[in-house]
């Protein structure tokens, strides 16, 4: 897309009216992009937020959550009075904005815009997608079908084992080479966020809310106090950096820092209003903003942001790997590859599909993607593009990966596969 056909974007913030079902206050943000598509993200001060697409030229809403993949362990959709709070003087509103913009050409239906140069200037892979190739059944693979109960989640893998949330009494630990479950720990509170690891140890962020330490070894857990409250279940601790990092707040969000060594809160930092996930390496700290379609890169040292790189729609979980940071856009179902050392997206992947829950991952030389209608797809970041794609089709869940095997977990079917990438 040129610059003379981009399209003009505005922003509204309404305050709460006496006409919404919700009695809770609440902030409301439109990114509208003439002349017809508008994004609606809604805000609840426990709740996170939401997403009502509307197309103004068909009078049509299409209402999608990035809470609505009903997350076990202890992630639940929005309540019913926070989905239906978008009413006639809202649309009113948003259809005389759009028709005050000025006339331009309309992306054609489906299709998703991406902005041809990227925050530094340099060019972003904007080529025509090509045809996805089929989704090939599990089943008909190689991969080894786990079952585990109530409804395994989040999941990150360690030296000898995969850890998954929402298995027996918490976390279940898992064999790395066979699949068998080893032991289910016990987490205070349940797990509340995706994992992660590093310094010998499993991080997770428990609905207590605290950080639990998981030996991963012995299995020991440790609880450590944070200095506020507030979690956004869609979200992920990072570990690296020299240290553990975790959003926490609402709904001023704020970085906090924790020690690896003494277990102990070494800073706490301001974030952008709807900061969430989190990963940490390649020389800084990556927090996805999905209310501004942005990656903040920030400094470990200081907890400054270094830069705020536009990326897709609804930006949420993402992975550090093969020399880049892969964000995945729930809202327009696009993956975005952004370079570290230009602060840039230097390619855009169609995944295909918008994604509720989902997660990505890095390892075995690929870029793996959790979908909702996709459970998993396969990226060459040789090529940035999508080799694989697999079923069945069965609702959200995890994925995490390294040179050995590709683990995906899916909490509505209560299964693990373990799938090898060589």
């Amino acid at each position: 897309m040129t610059s003379s056909t981009r399209a003009r974007t505005s922003k509204v913030v309404l305050s709460p009216r006496a006409d919404v079902a919700s009695t809770r206050p609440f902030a409301l943000g439109a990114s509208l992009s003439c002349p017809r598509i508008v994004n609606v993200s809604v805000i609840g001060p426990q709740q996170g937020w939401v997403f009502r697409r509307l197309d103004l030229r068909r009078g049509a809403t299409i209402f999608g959550s990035v809470k609505d993949s009903r997350r076990h362990s202890g992630r639940n959709a929005l309540p019913g009075n926070h989905r239906h709070c978008l009413g006639a003087p809202l649309l009113l509103t948003l259809a005389l904005m759009c028709n005050s913009c000025s006339s331009g050409s309309p992306s054609p239906s489906g299709s998703i815009a991406t902005p041809p140069f990227g925050a530094s200037g340099a060019p972003v892979t904007t080529q025509p997608t090509p045809a996805l190739p089929a989704a090939v059944n599990l089943a008909q693979t190689s991969a080894t079908k786990i079952d585990a109960s109530p409804g395994p989640d989040f999941i990150i893998l360690g030296a000898s084992y995969a850890f998954v949330t929402n298995v027996g009494n918490g976390i279940g630990r898992f064999d790395l080479r066979t699949g068998a479950l080893v032991d289910s720990l016990e987490i205070p509170g349940t797990s509340c966020e995706g994992l992660d690891v590093g310094f010998g140890s499993v991080w997770s962020a428990t609905c207590s809310p605290e950080l639990a330490r998981i030996d991963e070894t012995t299995g020991r857990v440790t609880l450590i106090d944070l200095p506020d409250r507030g979690w956004d279940t869609e979200s992920s601790v990072g570990a690296g950096e020299g240290a553990i990092w975790i959003t926490v707040g609402q709904p001023n969000r704020t970085l906090v820092r924790v020690s690896p060594t003494t277990n102990a809160v070494t800073g706490t930092f301001p974030m952008p209003t709807g900061a969430t996930a989190v990963r940490a390496g390649l020389g800084a700290i990556w927090i996805t903003v999905p209310l501004r379609n942005t990656l903040l890169r920030v400094n470990p040292t200081d907890g400054t942001v270094a830069a705020q790189i536009p990326v897709g729609g609804g930006p949420r979980f993402l992975a550090l790997g093969e020399g880049a940071v892969w964000v995945m856009n729930q809202l327009d179902g696009t993956i975005s590859r952004v370079d570290p050392s230009s602060n840039a997206v230097v390619a855009t992947i169609d995944f295909g599909e918008r994604i509720r829950g989902g997660d990505v991952a890095v390892g075995g030389g690929s870029v793996w993607v959790h979908g909702s209608t996709t459970l998993l797809a396969r990226i060459d970041p040789a090529t940035n593009s999508i080799t694989k794609r697999y079923g069945p089709q069965v609702g959200s869940g995890g994925v995490a990966a390294n040179d050995d095997a590709v683990w995906v977990t899916a909490h509505d079917v209560k299964t693990i596969w373990r799938l090898p990438v060589r």
